[in-house]
């Protein structure tokens, strides 16, 4: 049987102009890092710390919207 394996990768977003208005003031601001699909085989066998940091970039925020959920 195969086993699967998940995870979730995210970078400080503290100066992010949407993200960073996702935690309570003086927390860690997080972002999720989406890795493209053509991406994944690269970023599972990156040679070297340097060639992984390079996938950890913030999304493009251009393509999502915004609201502020009702309460």
């Amino acid at each position: 049987l195969p086993l699967w394996s998940m995870t979730m990768l995210t970078i400080n977003a503290d100066s992010d102009p949407v993200f960073k208005c996702f935690h309570k003031p003086d927390d860690e601001k997080r972002s999720v890092v989406i890795l493209p699909d053509d991406a994944w085989g690269d970023w599972l066998t990156a040679k070297s710390e340097n060639a992984a940091r390079a996938f950890l970039r913030g999304v493009d925020v251009e393509g999502f919207v915004t609201e502020a959920a009702p309460r």
